[in-house]
C-alpha cells in the first residue's frame, strides 16, 4: 500500500508525521505495545507528539478513556488530526503541561504514560520545539513524580514510562519519594553486542514482587526483528 509521504502507516492506523516536535520513534511504540492497562478506564498520555502512543493505547484496550496532552502547539494540532482521521473517539487532547494540568481540580486518572524528556545534559538543539520534546528543560524527573502523584485515583494506580539504563536512579528515586514502587520492568538494547540503553518501567502506588525482563530488539545490522519483540510489536507494525 502507497503511503502518502509526511505519514506513518501502521497495521491498524494511518498517521500524519510532519508537524510534531518530536516524530514517530521507537521508543514509543514499544512503551505502547508493552503498557498493561487492561483494568484501567481512564490513562493520561502525556507528551503526545503525533498522537502515537494514545492511538495505540486506544486500539489494544476497548472501552479505555484517554486524554493526551503536549506543551507543543504543532504537535497537538497533529495528533488532533490523528486521532479524528482514525476515528479515536475515546481520546480527548490539550494543549497543556503535565505540572499545570496537575495544579488544575478534578482530573484523576487511573494511570498516566508518558515518554518523558530525559536528555538533561546533551546538546540542546537550536530548534525550541525539540528543545522542548525531549530534554528536562521543561520537564525535571522531580515535576513528573510529583505531578503524576497528584493525578492518579488511588492505591491501583500506575505510571507507565521509558527511561534511558544509565540513568535510572533519576527517575527511580523521585518516583519513591511520591509513594511510587517499581513493579515492572524491561531493559532493552537494539542487537546483543550492544549495551543497555532503555529501561521501560511500570511504576504501582502499592507495594510488591518487581518483574523484570530483558528485550533486545535486533539480530542484526538489517535490523531483522527478534522473536520477542516480533512478538511484542508484531500486530502494530505492517
Amino acid at each position: 500500500m502507497k503511503v502518502e509521504p509526511g505519514f506513518f502507516k501502521l497495521k491498524n492506523l494511518c498517521l500524519k508525521n510532519r508537524e510534531s516536535a518530536f516524530k514517530i520513534n521507537t521508543d514509543g511504540v514499544i512503551l505502547a505495545a508493552w503498557a498493561d492497562l487492561a483494568h484501567a478506564e481512564s490513562v493520561l498520555e502525556v507528551g503526545t507528539g503525533t498522537g502515537i502512543i494514545a492511538c495505540i493505547l486506544a486500539t489494544r484496550f476497548s472501552g479505555l478513556s484517554i486524554m493526551a496532552i503536549d506543551i507543543d502547539e504543532a504537535s497537538i494540532e497533529e495528533a488532533r488530526f490523528n486521532f479524528k482521521s482514525n476515528k479515536l473517539k475515546c481520546i480527548n487532547s490539550r494543549l497543556i503541561s503535565l505540572q499545570d494540568l496537575a495544579k488544575e481540580q478534578g482530573h484523576v486518572f487511573d494511570g498516566i504514560v508518558l515518554n518523558p524528556p530525559f536528555h538533561d545534559d546533551a546538546y540542546l538543539p537550536s530548534d525550541r520545539n525539540r528543545i522542548i520534546s525531549k530534554h528536562t528543560y521543561h520537564l525535571s524527573p522531580a515535576d513528573l513524580a510529583e505531578s503524576c502523584c497528584g493525578l492518579l485515583s488511588g492505591s491501583q494506580s500506575f505510571v507507565h514510562l521509558v527511561w534511558p539504563y544509565d540513568r535510572l536512579d533519576q527517575i527511580r528515586l523521585p518516583m519513591l519519594r511520591n509513594g511510587f514502587y517499581e513493579r515492572r520492568i524491561m531493559y532493552v538494547k537494539s542487537r546483543a553486542e550492544k549495551a543497555f540503553n532503555r529501561c521501560f518501567i511500570q511504576f504501582n502506588r502499592e507495594d510488591g514482587d518487581l518483574s523484570e525482563e530483558e528485550m533486545i530488539l535486533f539480530t542484526d545490522a538489517k535490523r531483522t526483528r527478534t522473536r520477542k519483540y516480533q512478538d511484542l510489536v508484531g500486530e502494530i507494525y505492517l
